[in-house]
């Protein structure tokens, strides 16, 4: 290996690491401000990634964002301006996260690696959790309100778009990584 090619793989990895770093900070957030319950173990959470969100995960994620802000009992304006900060917040932080995706893609054909899918993957998940607990505590506010005002639309839409960007930008690394594991298998 020459010099250059050292520091070439010193930056790739970097970046790597960049995206698994963005990638836990933006779940770990989810967890921390309660959008997402607190992750299960690995084999969990690879039974989510092949199986789907069975119902009564689904049930809880949303039950227990919703019971944290008080979407029920609380005055509806607070729960919409707290949802439509928490998806305003949850779209920036995935931007965050899509953005250091799009690095390693953009750069070096062989930048891709099981650990930044799953990780990317698994941020992923976290963001559509997130975007359906927002959205049933909005319904559940709405029932009390008449209706969801349009900041709060607004911001779940936008958080719904930028999801929909980064399914996209999921599946670009899942064939960067397969591509190079079938160039290096041959």
């Amino acid at each position: 290996m020459t010099s250059g090619e050292t520091v070439f793989a010193t930056e790739t990895s970097a970046q790597q690491s960049a995206l698994r770093l963005a990638c836990d900070d933006f779940r770990d957030e989810a967890e921390e401000k309660g959008w997402v319950a607190k992750a299960t173990s690995f084999f969990g959470f690879a039974s989510r990634l092949i199986n789907g969100d069975r119902d009564e995960d689904k049930a809880k994620d949303n039950h227990d964002y919703a019971e944290l802000i008080g979407a029920q009992t609380a005055a509806p304006n607070s729960v919409f301006e707290r949802i439509s900060a928490d998806a305003d917040a949850a779209r920036y932080g995935l931007v965050r996260v899509t953005g250091t995706a799009t690095s390693i893609l953009a750069g070096s054909e062989n930048s891709a690696n099981r650990s930044d899918v799953m990780s990317y993957e698994s941020a992923l998940l976290s963001a559509q959790k997130s975007h359906r607990a927002f959205a049933r505590a909005a319904d559940l506010a709405a029932m009390r309100a008449g209706g969801v005002p349009q900041e709060t639309e607004t911001a779940l839409s936008s958080l719904a778009n930028e999801i929909d960007a980064a399914r996209d930008t999921a599946d670009v690394l899942a064939e960067r990584y397969a591509s190079l594991n079938t160039l290096s298998a041959s």
